[in-house]
C-alpha cells in the first residue's frame, strides 16, 4: 500500500530545460562565449555553479572566481525572469491525471528538489 508519493521537480514534474538552455545562450551571448546544444545537453541534473564551469570549460574561457559567480547570477537572473512564461504547458504528459489521482485516494504528496527555484516554478 502506497501511504505517501515523493516527487523531483524538473524531468518529473515540469520540463524547464528550454528556460534553461535560453537563458545560458543568452547569457554566453553577452560575455561573448560560444554556447552549443551538445553542451546543453550535458547541464542536466548539475549545479548552477559547475553548470557554469562545464559551459566555459566547452567554450576554452577561464574566469576567475569573482567572474565565475557573476556569469552564474546573471543566467540565473535570466532563468528566474524567464519562469514568469511558465503555463500548464510545461508539466509533463500524465502529471495532472496522476496528482488528481493520488488526491482523490488522500495519498500524501511533496516535492522534493535541490533547485533554489522550486518554490517559482511551483
Amino acid at each position: 500500500m502506497i501511504k505517501a508519493v515523493i516527487f523531483d521537480l524538473d524531468g518529473v514534474l515540469v520540463s524547464s530545460d528550454d528556460y534553461h538552455t535560453a537563458a545560458w545562450r543568452a547569457t554566453c551571448a553577452k560575455w561573448n562565449i560560444a554556447f552549443c546544444e551538445e553542451t546543453a545537453d550535458r547541464l542536466r541534473g548539475v549545479s548552477r555553479m559547475d553548470s557554469a564551469r562545464i559551459v566555459l570549460d566547452a567554450a576554452g574561457v577561464v574566469l576567475d572566481e569573482a567572474e565565475l559567480e557573476r556569469f552564474a547570477a546573471e543566467k540565473n537572473d535570466r532563468y528566474v525572469a524567464s519562469l514568469q512564461g511558465m503555463t500548464r504547458d510545461n508539466v509533463l504528459n500524465g502529471v495532472f491525471e496522476l496528482l488528481q489521482m493520488l488526491h482523490e485516494r488522500k495519498i500524501p504528496m511533496a516535492v522534493a528538489s535541490s533547485s533554489k527555484n522550486a518554490r517559482l516554478i511551483l
